[in-house]
């Protein structure tokens, strides 16, 4: 078998919410593999400090302050991406928020905030992105979605609706970008350690159930999760697309 078909030497990938947690570890790991990495978040000194750490690693890196709910921040993104780097081969899409409240409590605002940006930010970024793409005749999308689009978890139905929509976006973008040699994925995590989610697992009771439920009787790592969307954006996972793969510890097994 050519390994070559593993490698990523030269690609550019775009990634966002990559001031922090799965997005930082993204753009470092996409780093390591030979990309040059375009990486966007509303934070953007936490931003410059993550593309400094990627020139470290000897890859271009372009940090671009971005509110993916806005039309006008993402189109400017792509742009910038384009005239930086020429194209874009990997879309990474990982921006995401959380709000943890009952579906009775949940206030109007706080649900638009939620979709808005993890479900209709996810479009925007991926019709920008797959424009270009289209246009390359080749591209490779990753949503980072949640086991909770598949599974429900009370108190985190906003959240829920919003991966679980994004997961149907996936099959659908998929379905529409299949000619164009363009593959759509989905990467559901289980739960890890991630700034989302830190305030959770404070309370040590709550990490303690949360273990007991999964199988592998530990919470997943960047390095559980990281290699999953090197090998998706590679060409060795060329005829995979419009799949959701959940890497859970066979929490959703259960």
């Amino acid at each position: 078998m050519d390994l070559s078909i593993f490698s990523l030497e030269g690609r550019t990938a775009l990634i966002t919410g990559a001031s922090g947690g799965l997005g930082k570890e993204a753009a470092l790991a996409f780093a390591d593999v030979g990309c040059d990495v375009v990486i966007a978040a509303r934070n953007l000194p936490a931003l410059e400090e993550v593309a400094a750490a990627v020139e470290r690693k000897g890859r271009r890196c372009l940090a671009v302050k971005t509110d993916i709910t806005q039309a006008g921040d993402v189109r400017r993104l792509v742009d910038q991406a384009v005239e930086r780097c020429q194209r874009i081969d990997i879309l990474i899409n990982n921006a995401a928020v959380a709000v943890e409240k009952s579906m009775a409590e949940i206030t109007e605002e706080e649900w638009r905030r939620v979709i808005n940006t993890d479900l209709h930010g996810t479009f925007l970024c991926a019709q920008a992105a797959g424009k270009v793409m289209i246009n390359q005749r080749h591209g490779r999308i990753i949503n980072v979605v949640s086991v909770l689009g598949l599974v429900a978890v009370p108190t985190l139905g906003s959240y829920g609706a919003a991966k679980g929509g994004v997961i149907q976006l996936t099959r659908y973008l998929a379905a529409e970008w299949a000619r164009y040699q363009i593959t759509v994925n989905a990467l559901a995590p289980g739960y890890f350690l991630s700034p989302m989610n830190e305030a959770r697992f404070a309370d040590p009771d709550v990490l303690r159930n949360t273990i007991r439920r999964i199988p592998m009787q530990r919470l997943a790592t960047y390095d559980d999760l990281t290699p999953v969307l090197i090998f998706l954006a590679s060409e060795a996972a060329k005829y995979i697309t419009g799949q959701v793969l959940v890497v859970d510890g066979g929490w959703t097994i259960l």
